[in-house]
């Protein structure tokens, strides 16, 4: 729940991928280009790494719901995509 809740960046509707940039994932729906915010922003130090990794390429068709990037701690499932925290 925690990592699909906090770990995860999803397709808030049908599109295609229209970018993927530094941040965001741009998604062009029916409605028009949709930026999907990812994770935290960039920090410039020692610590922990925050940048989320993509889950989907430029010019794939995603669903709603979709996970389309997700934090470095957050493990996919290989089997059906869902997202799980090595926490529990």
């Amino acid at each position: 729940m925690l990592a699909r809740a906090e770990g995860v960046s999803t397709a808030p509707t049908d599109g295609v991928v229209a970018a993927i940039e530094s941040g965001a994932i741009i998604l062009e729906t029916a409605e028009g280009r949709v930026r999907v915010g990812l994770g935290a922003p960039y920090v410039d130090r020692s610590g922990p790494d925050n940048q989320w990794w993509s889950d989907v390429a430029t010019g794939e068709r995603v669903v709603e719901g979709q996970v389309l990037a997700h934090a470095p701690d957050v493990v996919l499932d290989p089997e059906t995509g869902n997202p799980n925290s090595p926490w529990g």
